[in-house]
């Protein structure tokens, strides 16, 4: 038997679930309507898959908000996003999509609606992104991963937002000794981000955090989002790979 609590409610800190928003969508994949919610309203989420869905893509979203003025403009108000623009999300899912009527609504309700549809799922704000986390289905090895103390990581000023993949899954200590554990290979060359040439002039540097601590705060730090997921790979059916976008 699953326990499940009350959506949106438990451990969440208070500001962003009362942040007020404004979206009407009917059968929108959920690449659109979390573009809305970070492009307009810097809405920051974090998303764990649950192994229900491994077998599709429907809930891969953009991980990075436009870098240019005209992407600014283009989708940083009404205008949505669409599967069309990502070259990660392929073509339109015809399931699971999502219907979203709000006006002037708290975040937490909006929130509510969105991952009930999803099913598999809960969520909660933590360290001020939204974490939406599988309550059915959860592989264990993720929930360890996230739980792992990493003791530094750092992306160099003047780096894109780009390399911030390829910095956790190639040279993390942590996260290459849990890869080596777990007989899981890393897939590190899902580089398709639209908007991930974006440079952070300052860089970032974290200490002492757990993994999702870690993800969460450079994605506060960046904006946008982060996905985490174990899956199989077409060309290595015998193998399972864990994919980080963020």
């Amino acid at each position: 038997m699953v326990l499940t609590v009350s959506m949106g409610i438990s451990g969440q800190e208070p500001g962003l679930k009362d942040k007020r928003i404004t979206i009407q969508m009917t059968d929108k994949p959920l690449i659109t309507v979390f573009a809305r919610l970070m492009y307009k309203y810097d809405v920051a989420i974090g998303f764990e898959e649950s192994d229900l869905d491994r077998d599709h893509r429907h809930y891969e979203f953009e991980t990075n908000v436009p870098s240019t003025d005209e992407s600014k403009v283009m989708y940083g108000g009404d205008k949505e996003y669409s599967h069309q623009h990502s070259s990660a999300l392929g073509t339109k899912p015809r399931k699971n999509l999502i219907t979203v009527n709000f006006k002037d609504a708290k975040l937490e309700q909006v929130m509510d609606e969105i991952v009930k549809q999803m099913q598999n799922y809960d969520w909660r704000i933590s360290d001020d992104v939204v974490n939406i986390f599988p309550i059915r289905g959860r592989d264990e090895r993720l929930k360890k991963l996230l739980d792992i103390k990493v003791r530094d990581f750092a992306v160099g000023m003047g780096a894109d937002v780009g390399s911030i993949q390829a910095q956790l899954m190639l040279f993390l200590p942590e996260f290459k000794k849990f890869v080596t554990e777990n007989k899981l290979e890393a897939d590190t060359g899902r580089l398709t981000f639209n908007f991930s040439e974006r440079i952070l002039p300052d860089g970032m540097r974290f200490h002492d955090k757990t993994f999702k601590e870690l993800l969460n705060a450079i994605t506060k730090s960046k904006r946008g989002g982060w996905i985490i997921k174990i899956k199989k790979h077409e060309s290595k059916p015998d193998k399972e790979f864990i994919e980080i976008l963020i």
